[in-house]
């Protein structure tokens, strides 16, 4: 089996022989070479390109839309509601309280008398 040349056409009679040649008569051509595609791994979010899965997956932790709100501005938000919700409860319950003890005290004043 013959083995020819892609760039300059000269006939080898071994792949190795036509592997030598290229390698040092047409190293910065590399025509025997397949140019591989690199794989790319886009972001869900905001379709950022990355070259590593590990890279994506970490970006992808901390990316948010820009129309979406973040997750910590919508959890301090919940969390300040639930504040005053309690808040309100608190104040319920100290109402509740005074009006059970008032009626306790007096009471005690007409039992002492």
């Amino acid at each position: 089996m013959e083995y020819f040349c892609k760039t300059c056409k000269k006939k080898y009679a071994s792949y190795q022989s036509l592997w030598n040649h290229n390698n040092t008569f047409h190293k910065d051509t590399k025509t025997d070479t397949i140019l591989k595609k690199p794989v790319v791994f886009v972001c869900k979010t905001c379709k950022q390109e990355f070259t590593n899965r590990q890279t994506k997956w970490r970006h992808e932790k901390k990316c948010f839309k820009p129309n979406e709100p973040n997750n910590i501005i919508t959890k301090v938000d919940e969390i300040e509601t639930n504040l005053s919700k309690i808040a309100d409860i608190q104040s319920q319950t100290l109402q509740l309280l005074k009006q059970i003890i008032q009626p306790q005290k007096s009471i005690k004043m007409i039992k002492n008398k």
